[in-house]
């Protein structure tokens, strides 16, 4: 899917440098504040630095995304990216599950959720969706226009990253819907923590927002087809990466490498 939402013709986004300085606080800044109002600043480093790590230390570990580290060290983690710090070691303040909760914070933590509550109505609008067919269709040309630029930019990297988690889940045991659980109630708030609660639900009795993300998840490619390659997404160019940005190539605790495709397809192990 090609965004047309929000606003048109926005700019292509540029990486900012680790150093470059922030007007605010990463954590609980407004996006706009950080990635500029058409996202041309791109990806929040946090982010980026959060999925390279993951993508590289995480795809084959159980629980991913489910297990909480050291509360002290998330704390630690969160100001040194606050501080924008030169250099920031994930591992030392606590691997792959710090790396996941870091990333599920950036989310919880942002002033206007990625799915605010005044378009609660439209994503519940996916359940009178006669089809699977029909449900995508709905969340590309319905759901996600909605979306200010931003948003849509930092949920399309962080759905990229969930779609190459769920192909492990033989692994991980994380499958598209147990990753919808722990991730959904960071993506809506509201002064209504029932109607957040509702919306997050699954299925045909649930609200919409469990099956809109679940379908994301499953069938990235399909949903946001047509759109960047990694690299725009996760930062500068990395050893084991193409020249054209098409595919990052990372290395599994597996001994093996993983080839992530850009269209959202599965990896190739090498």
């Amino acid at each position: 899917m090609k965004y047309s939402g929000g606003f048109n013709n926005s700019p292509t986004p540029t990486i900012p440098s680790p150093t470059s300085e922030f007007k605010s606080k990463v954590f609980g800044a407004r996006l706009e504040d950080i990635m500029g109002e058409n996202g041309e600043k791109g990806v929040p480093r946090v982010i980026r630095d959060c999925i390279r790590f993951i993508l590289v230390n995480g795809i084959h570990v159980e629980g991913i995304f489910r297990r909480s580290p050291s509360s002290k060290l998330l704390q630690e983690a969160k100001a040194a990216y606050d501080r924008n710090d030169e250099h920031i070691d994930l591992e030392a303040f606590g691997g792959v599950h710090l790396a996941c909760v870091l990333l599920k914070t950036f989310f919880r933590d942002l002033p206007e959720p990625v799915f605010p509550s005044k378009i609660y109505d439209v994503i519940r609008g996916i359940t009178a969706c006669q089809s699977e067919k029909e449900q995508l269709e709905y969340i590309k040309n319905a759901i996600l226009p909605l979306l200010p630029y931003p948003s849509y930019m930092i949920l399309r990297a962080s759905l990229r990253l969930l779609h190459q988690v769920q192909l492990h889940a033989s692994e991980n045991l994380m499958t598209a819907s147990n990753l919808t659980i722990v991730w959904s109630p960071n993506l809506v708030k509201s002064e209504n923590p029932l109607a957040d609660f509702n919306i997050c639900g699954m299925g045909a009795q649930g609200g919409g927002g469990g099956t809109m993300l679940k379908l994301c998840i499953e069938r990235f490619a399909e949903v946001f087809e047509g759109e960047e390659p990694w690299e725009v997404v996760t930062g500068a160019q990395s050893e084991g990466t193409q020249d054209d940005g098409v595919e990052l190539v990372v290395n599994t605790p597996r001994n093996s490498q993983v080839s992530v495709s850009g269209d959202g397809g599965e990896n190739r192990l090498e």
